[in-house]
């Protein structure tokens, strides 16, 4: 015979403990009024405090269930103690194959919270207030005027194996419409049973924060399996929040750049370098006068180089020396032009003029050593010569950056499309 709910409530040495009138295991309870369900976690009996036909439920669909986090184990989250008293298996009704576990907590003040594990992914859920935003019809909610979450989906579930205390009727669980809404790592949920609805706010939980939030070392957890309902893209970002702000400070960037860049821009001409090569001459050495770099930020020094060559080549190796500490810059660089005809006709290919640029020049003062050379070819008289021009900034330089942010920002949204799509099995 099964005795009643009254009848299984024995006190014990530190209040009230349910004992099971199948198997005598003795169990202690968690504020007691507010439990509806226990299942006995050595018999897997169930007991219904408000409906005595519920203790006839068969009991076999629980028989062998071992939650991986144990019973009665302490925990910390948000700073909030918990013990865990119950542990569920549910699934989704409606022919989804959808299926996660619910481990049930109870605060020191007797505040109920969820923890749910799917696939390894687990999220934390505690009891909210209805958002004042809130329209069941709607598919978008803006919650607290902070943020907006979209609707994941709307279901029916039911439990398939339950052992411990429950502060709600997890029996006839089927009978209740839950609504989510996500933003990751945040989470709102509405349960609607029998006139009746529930609001919770959840958050996706990395594995180290709840390996942290025990008191006792978490052994045998899943592993983790696909992308999380609520799992947040890498490091925290919104790839689509940070496209659109990247859009948005790219035409800032733009605008700003146009409006500035004439008068951020100068340029200073300094000594330029000009050598003729004959054939008594092969190699030609040049030395500038010394000359000031002033202000107080690096310059790029512009080298506009020409040769009067054709058919020929000529080359300069041109070092930058800094007389106040000796440090030098060098490039080789070389012009060379060709020309003829063939049988596709006229071809030309290199060119008389060539730009180099050399970066980082501080303040100081410098001079510029060149050696130009050039062909062998007899009874030609070549010409090389370069202008010096230093400049502040240059578009160039705002470009390059432009592209860097524009890559990342590409690399973010399409690893943010991927990622979803992964998250939706696609």
């Amino acid at each position: 015979m099964i005795a009643s709910w009254e009848e299984n409530i024995m006190d014990g040495p530190k209040g009230k403990n349910f004992r099971c009138s199948r198997c005598n295991h003795e169990t202690p309870l968690y504020f007691q009024d507010k439990i509806e369900i226990y299942a006995c976690p050595k018999c897997s009996s169930v007991f219904s405090k408000n409906d005595k036909l519920q203790n006839k439920i068969s009991k076999h669909k629980n028989e062998g269930i071992k939650p991986i986090l144990p019973l009665y184990s302490k925990c910390t989250f948000f700073g909030i103690k918990y013990t865990l008293v119950g542990f569920a298996r549910k699934q989704q009704l409606g022919g989804h194959t959808i299926k996660w576990e619910e481990y049930t907590l109870i605060s020191e003040n007797g505040e109920p919270a969820y923890l749910n594990q799917a696939y390894g992914h687990w999220s934390l859920f505690t009891i909210c207030e209805k958002p004042k935003n809130y329209d069941p019809k709607d598919s978008y909610l803006k919650h607290d005027d902070t943020l907006g979450y979209d609707l994941l989906a709307s279901y029916k579930h039911k439990a398939t194996a339950f052992v411990g205390q429950f502060y709600y009727d997890i029996v006839d669980v089927s009978k209740r419409v839950t609504r989510e809404y996500t933003n990751p790592p945040h989470v709102f949920t509405n349960e609607y049973y029998e006139g009746r609805n529930e609001y919770f706010n959840g958050i996706y939980l990395k594995e180290s924060k709840l390996r942290n939030a025990f008191e006792e070392e978490l052994v045998n957890l899943p592993e983790m399996d696909g992308i999380g309902d609520y799992q947040p893209f890498y490091f925290g970002i919104k790839p689509g929040r940070f496209g659109r702000l990247a859009l948005v400070f790219f035409a800032l960037a733009l605008l700003t750049h146009l409006i500035l860049a004439p008068s951020m821009e100068t340029e200073t001409n300094y000594p330029s370098i000009k050598a003729e090569i004959t054939d008594s001459v092969k190699t030609a050495k040049v030395v500038t006068e010394s000359f000031k770099v002033l202000g107080n930020n690096p310059i790029e020094l512009r080298f506009e180089c020409n040769a009067n060559v054709y058919n020929d080549w000529m080359e300069a190796a041109i070092t930058i020396i800094n007389d106040d500490t000796g440090e030098e810059k060098s490039f080789v660089t070389g012009i060379e032009l060709y020309a003829g005809v063939d049988s596709d006709g006229s071809w030309t290919e290199g060119s008389s003029k060539k730009t180099e640029y050399v970066g980082n020049i501080t303040p100081g003062t410098y001079h510029i050593e060149a050696e130009i050379y050039g062909s062998n070819a007899i009874g030609r008289s070549k010409t090389f010569s370069a202008t010096v021009i230093g400049q502040t900034a240059t578009a160039w330089n705002f470009w390059i950056i432009m592209l860097i942010y524009g890559v990342i920002a590409i690399a973010v949204m399409v690893l943010g499309a991927n990622f979803e799509n992964k998250r939706l099995g696609l």
